[in-house]
């Protein structure tokens, strides 16, 4: 994806992915009640969507996104906060400064 903003639909549709897979997760924690497994499929559901973020956002190769806290760990509790790690080579060029600031804003939005 170039640094053209990224599509509000696609904002949207992660957004609703997030609220489908954690309604999806609820019942069925309530079905078996076994935490752990709630814990790590949470985690699974926003790793997938922030890798599809991260792909469109266009970063360089050299740039990573690295979960910490819980969620490195691979255990997301569902109000939990998503704690990220942005690590960069350098200072970023204005482009790539730019992405940042809109690939943090899409967190954001998408809750």
């Amino acid at each position: 994806m170039s640094s053209a903003a990224i599509p509000r639909q696609d904002i949207a549709h992660w957004r609703a992915l997030i609220q489908d897979g954690r309604a999806t997760l609820a019942d069925q924690f309530f079905q078996r009640h076994k935490a752990p497994t709630l814990l790590r499929q949470h985690a699974q559901l926003i790793d997938g969507i922030l890798q599809d973020i991260w792909r469109d956002s266009d970063m360089p190769e050299s740039a990573a996104l690295i979960a910490v806290g819980g969620y490195g760990h691979g255990l997301l509790f569902p109000h939990s906060d998503v704690d990220l790690l942005l690590l960069l080579e350098s200072e970023p060029s204005p482009e790539v400064a730019s992405k940042l600031e809109q690939m943090i804003g899409i967190f954001w939005d998408i809750g």
